[in-house]
């Protein structure tokens, strides 16, 4: 299958953290493929859900993350996992040196902490 998108992710599917095996799995199907760590523009704003972030457009921080190449049937799959429409929303993110890429936006995030390094794992 070719890999039509490229995602983001900057939380649990991150290498290391919970959520990371699926694109592992899906890695060794040939559905999926790592393609760099990276950090957006300092446009956006990270809080703590609390089992998970979330990233909001209108911040200051720069968020950090993974790149990762995506077949149709991942990105399906990875809507379902992150509650597409209702608790995320999948939109264009700015990040240093890369074009076309999506993430995975909170689509509320009032009354959580903002975690102010940008970093899942620093937080």
């Amino acid at each position: 299958m070719s890999k039509e998108y490229k995602v983001f992710v900057y939380g649990t599917l991150r290498k290391g953290d919970v959520r990371n095996g699926v694109l592992q799995e899906m890695q060794e199907l040939g559905q999926a493929e790592f393609i760099k760590d990276a950090t957006t523009y300092g446009i956006y704003k990270m809080v703590d859900v609390g089992a998970f972030p979330g990233i909001v457009d209108g911040g200051s921080t720069s968020i950090v993350g993974e790149i990762w190449e995506i077949d149709k049937y991942t990105k399906q799959y990875l809507d379902l996992m992150e509650g597409v429409p209702l608790l995320y929303q999948d939109k264009p993110i700015q990040i240093e040196d890369e074009k076309d890429v999506f993430a995975y936006f909170l689509v509320s995030h009032k009354g959580y902490p903002e975690i102010k390094s940008g970093d899942w794992f620093k937080k």
